[in-house]
């Protein structure tokens, strides 16, 4: 996957004007503890990297041919996270992004797509023959079960607690995190 996102960057090095703007060599080559930098992963799986890898697969420049499947992991991944992070009622309107749509009903198909991504999550995970190409052990439970509490939540407070709507980026454990960590 990061062989099409290094061309991107010795790509755009050149270049004055940049296809992402956030794309540093820090992005490619972290530390131990910039690997823990969620805003570092945030700006790999982003809409516009993924948008300039596709434009540069479409127009056929050399060394972004086969990044199919690249792209689709990154909107995977995008989409995960944005349906984790609706934030407000009216920023999937402005921002034109419905994956940041809040919540109001139980037949939501933001709700399927996130159980048929535990199913292909399943899937990659099996098929993997080198685990070096998959998830850590950590990472692949961790996902699992806040992808699972996350439809059980929106699913409970819609159907069962009278909720009209529901704003996940309320359900992480940030304030708890920041308390403990200055302990």
């Amino acid at each position: 996957m990061f062989q099409f996102i290094k061309r991107l960057y010795e790509k755009q090095k050149q270049l004055l004007l940049k296809f992402v703007k956030k794309l540093t060599n820090r992005h490619l080559e972290p530390t131990k503890l910039e690997r823990q930098n969620v805003q570092k992963a945030l700006d790999i799986f982003s809409r516009p990297l993924a948008a300039a890898l596709e434009a540069l697969r479409r127009r056929k420049v050399s060394g972004f041919m086969g990044s199919e499947v690249t792209i689709s992991f990154m909107l995977k991944i995008i989409k995960w996270f944005e349906i984790h992070d609706v934030c407000n009622y009216t920023k999937a309107i402005y921002k034109r992004l419905p994956n940041k749509a809040p919540f109001t009903s139980t037949d939501d198909a933001r709700l399927k797509w996130l159980e048929d991504f535990l199913k292909w999550l399943k899937e990659w995970h099996i098929s993997s023959v080198e685990k070096n190409h998959f998830l850590t052990s950590e990472t692949l439970e961790a996902i699992t079960i806040t992808t699972k509490s996350t439809i059980a939540k929106i699913s409970h407070l819609l159907r069962d607690a009278g909720f009209t709507f529901v704003l996940t980026r309320r359900f992480n454990s940030d304030n708890l995190e920041r308390k403990f960590s200055a302990l």
